[in-house]
């Protein structure tokens, strides 16, 4: 899991244990500002067409849902969830 919010200096979004950033004003971003909630990331079905142009990001993250944390006015942040890891892993 990753929380990724607003970079007081830069307004890109990143999450503490990753190198991954995503620029405020990408397609992602806007769109989980305005329209969608959450976006579920399935490898059996087409991906929404916002989630495939962060694919790379997205893959890095190993992320299958996206859940948007949403102010009054703005996106305040949002959650990358990945696939529980089995016990092996843990």
């Amino acid at each position: 899991i990753f929380l990724f919010m607003p970079d007081r200096q830069t307004g890109d979004y990143a999450a503490e244990g990753t190198d991954v950033r995503f620029a405020a004003d990408s397609p992602l971003m806007e769109t989980l500002a305005l329209d969608e909630t959450m976006i579920v990331l399935d490898p059996a079905q087409t991906w929404h067409p916002v989630a495939v142009v962060e694919r790379a990001r997205l893959m890095i993250l190993q992320a299958n849902v996206i859940v948007a944390l949403r102010g009054a006015n703005r996106l305040s942040g949002f959650v990358c969830i990945g696939a529980p890891g089995s016990q092996k892993d843990r």
